[in-house]
């Protein structure tokens, strides 16, 4: 949890932010997030990192990162799938079938596909 909690506290203080300000911004105690900072709580879900990314001004990349952090400290990725339409539900089934599976080539594959998709997203 000690690395996600780093990376946090690194781009909250680069952005020049408070825990204070962090905090009121997702609803959350100034103690809950010192917490989090130090690894001694578990990482913010994703909704709250995604906040956090907006109200930081996180580059994608960056945002990335902190949320591969998240997911490496709990065991596993959160993908939302309430709001998507079927056909992104059926994408995501299909990712978690195969994931044990997925070589690093495969893996380095589909992540040069999702940068190709999210660039043409951000024309």
């Amino acid at each position: 949890m000690a690395d996600f909690g780093k990376l946090l506290r690194s781009y909250r203080e680069a952005a020049h932010v408070s825990m204070g300000a962090l905090a009121r911004h997702l609803g959350v105690s100034v103690t809950y997030i010192s917490d989090v900072e130090r690894g001694t709580r578990a990482p913010l879900s994703k909704e709250r990192i995604e906040a956090a990314a907006i109200f930081l001004k996180l580059t994608h990349e960056q945002e990335r990162k902190i949320a591969a952090a998240a997911a490496e400290s709990r065991g596993f990725y959160e993908l939302g799938a309430a709001n998507l339409p079927e056909p992104g539900k059926e994408a995501g089934a299909t990712l978690m079938r195969g994931w044990p599976r997925y070589t690093e080539t495969e893996f380095e594959k589909l992540k040069r596909f999702l940068d190709d998709l999210e660039r043409e997203g951000n024309r």
